[in-house]
């Protein structure tokens, strides 16, 4: 294969961004991700690809079971930038941010477009990334009048 010629268009599958929220007892944590994808209706299931250099990210997620897709929208970049940088060293990453709790009692974004709390149910090894698959046990539509953020990479070998 001829990554260079691979890399440009690779690069134009479009993805959304997401914020993933993940909670086990008191500890929180959240990271920005845009490989997410439905994988089924019924039940309804998704797909996300978690970067193996997240292990904690992963360990919180098999740990407690549970996740959280903030779906983000156009206007959202102030939002998104929170997860651009490490987390801070106490407290949790969503603690300047307005979030509210559901089922799963994970922190959902409140200005995102969205969100859907979900049940991990098995992952496989994809290269660098791990895809995790889960079902959806809860969502909704929060902010109707905004529009989902999309990605699209210059160079598909890179975020």
């Amino acid at each position: 294969m001829d990554k260079s010629q691979v890399a440009p268009i690779l690069g134009k599958i479009v993805a959304g961004l997401y914020i993933i929220s993940l909670k086990q007892q008191e500890k929180e944590m959240g990271f920005l991700a845009s490989w997410v994808q439905q994988a089924g209706f019924e039940p309804p299931m998704l797909t996300i690809a978690f970067n193996k250099e997240r292990k904690e990210a992963f360990s919180l997620l098999s740990l407690s079971g549970h996740l959280v897709v903030n779906i983000m929208a156009k206007e959202n970049s102030k939002t998104m930038s929170r997860f651009f940088k490490p987390a801070p060293e106490t407290g949790s990453i969503f603690d300047e941010l307005e979030t509210f709790k559901e089922t799963t009692g994970i922190p959902i974004l409140k200005d995102s477009l969205g969100f859907l709390e979900c049940k991990y149910k098995s992952e496989m090894i994809s290269g660098d990334h791990i895809i995790v698959l889960c079902e959806i046990i809860n969502g909704k539509l929060l902010n109707t009048e905004l529009q989902p953020s999309t990605h699209i990479r210059p160079d598909g070998f890179k975020y």
